[in-house]
């Protein structure tokens, strides 16, 4: 099992501009996940019906996720004074991982996973069913597309840090 904590909070950016519009200052929805003390053992079910645990397959480990979401990302976007914030930024750090197993666990990991992609559809096996068919794509307008956007500067939206 584990221990699971689940934090959240919102805070205000402080961004420099007027404090006298404080509908205009970014809000941020902070989400912090911490998963600690988890582990796996193999059990034993008795005659009895309890579960008697043998060894631990995998030792206590922990995780913990720091979620920053921008409030109302699409109004914040186009203004020149929030050009660093993002929609979604994630710090993920997991410790290290000791599993103790054995030749037949790995087998049988093995095996369920074959079994598992055996049984997969990959999407290039599958055939559209949409009844619409795709207009083809006009060159000019793929020119007129590539002109309008050169002079737009690149815009991160997301990070994703996992350690």
């Amino acid at each position: 099992m584990g221990d699971l904590t689940i934090e959240n909070f919102f805070k205000q950016v402080n961004t420099g501009q007027d404090v006298s519009s404080p509908g205009q200052a970014p809000v941020i929805d902070n989400i912090l996940v911490k998963l600690v003390n988890v582990t796996l053992s193999r059990a034993v079910m008795t005659l009895a019906g309890t579960l008697e645990v043998q060894e631990p397959i995998i030792e206590p480990i922990s995780a913990r996720c720091d979620l920053k979401r921008a409030v109302g990302y699409t109004q914040l976007a186009g203004c020149t004074s929030n050009r660093e914030l993002l929609a979604l930024e994630a710090d993920v750090l997991l410790d290290s991982v000791l599993l103790n197993i054995g030749q037949k666990d790995l087998a049988t990991i093995l095996a369920v996973w074959s079994d598992n992609l055996s049984e997969a559809n990959y999407i290039g096996s599958i055939v559209p069913s949409s009844p619409v068919e795709t207009a083809p794509t006009d060159v000019s307008v793929k020119k007129l597309q590539a002109f309008l956007a050169q002079g737009e500067a690149i815009r991160k939206e997301a990070v994703l840090r996992c350690v």
